[in-house]
């Protein structure tokens, strides 16, 4: 889920074999479904390169609340009060969470709590005027 809450095609790496349940559940840590080389290129964040294209495209940013599937989108909305002020910024190839130590699945609420503390924070940083541009 992009800015604005839009659907957009987030390029990366295959580090999975294909499932029935990729759209829908977070990785776990040894998660069969990752691959050998998947957990490599996990490992040295290689598998988020393809986002620069992204970026290219004007979808995302470097820097800004890491984008999340739908699916996690609506769960984590119904547990933290106005989560989708998170949407209002371009999603970054990292953000405040993850530079801060928050990374992996966040599968409970202090995990979304914190990361979320972190989203509104890289969006309280923008300069005046972000909100008019796409």
């Amino acid at each position: 889920m992009g800015k604005g809450g839009r659907s957009f095609t987030c390029y990366k790496f295959r580090t999975m074999v294909i499932n029935e349940e990729a759209d829908e559940k977070q990785a776990e840590e040894n998660d069969s479904r990752i691959t050998r080389t998947g957990r490599w290129l996990r490992k040295t964040n290689l598998d988020e390169l393809p986002q620069f294209v992204n970026v290219l495209l004007g979808q995302m940013s470097i820097v800004g609340p890491r984008p999340h599937m739908h699916a996690d989108c609506r769960q984590f909305g119904r547990m933290i009060p106005h989560y989708k002020l998170r949407n209002m910024v371009k999603p970054g190839i990292t953000g405040l969470a993850q530079v801060n130590g928050f990374h992996g699945p966040a599968m409970d609420y202090e995990a979304i709590s914190r990361r979320y503390q972190w989203d509104i924070f890289t969006c309280a940083m923008l300069p005046p005027g972000w909100m008019s541009k796409s």
